[in-house]
């Protein structure tokens, strides 16, 4: 789990300890940057399922690509948490929601090449995170919430690869 120490990554080690699920984090606070993937990836390769969730401009889909090539031939999955930023930000300029549309593409990508492993894309609505604190008052979701749904997409057949959670109203709704 990459950002496993805040947010939905902090969400999915609570999880997974309440489910005693083993994981594996990386986070800049215990010596991996998203950035420099090749470590990760090295750490990773014994995992079954690897969840991309930290965040830092193109990176996320750096790491998916990485460990993808490491992955292709096998039965395990990825899971990258994307955003419905690039769905609903349209008259806005905010390099997230382009960054965010990136990984959208290369999972889509990935999930029609041939392989076995599995690219699951979770796009969730605003989460009630410390990296979005600062966005209004609007109705954020609970990153528990979104680590229930990861996990639970972790779970299903391989048809569901993309999952939109968008928070009510939906923030591209006129609502």
């Amino acid at each position: 789990i990459t950002g496993h120490t805040s947010g939905i990554g902090l969400s999915l080690t609570t999880y997974c300890d309440n489910n005693n699920h083993e994981w594996i984090g990386f986070s800049r606070s215990n010596g991996y940057d998203i950035n420099d993937p090749h470590p990760i990836i090295e750490k990773a390769l014994d995992c079954d399922v690897f969840i991309n969730n930290a965040h830092d401009k193109y990176a996320q889909v750096w790491v998916l690509y990485h460990l993808w090539q490491k992955w292709k031939e096998e039965k395990k999955q990825i899971v990258s948490v994307s955003s419905l930023s690039p769905d609903v930000t349209k008259n806005t300029i905010w390099p997230y929601s382009t960054e965010k549309c990136a990984l959208d593409h290369a999972c889509e990508q990935l999930q029609n090449s041939k392989g076995n492993c599995r690219i699951i894309n979770i796009k969730p609505g605003f989460v009630d995170t410390p990296r979005v604190a600062s966005f209004g008052s609007g109705h954020k979701m609970d990153p528990d919430y979104i680590a229930k749904v990861v996990m639970w997409c972790i779970e299903q057949p391989e048809y569901l690869m993309t999952l939109r959670i968008a928070p009510y109203p939906d923030p591209g709704s006129s609502a």
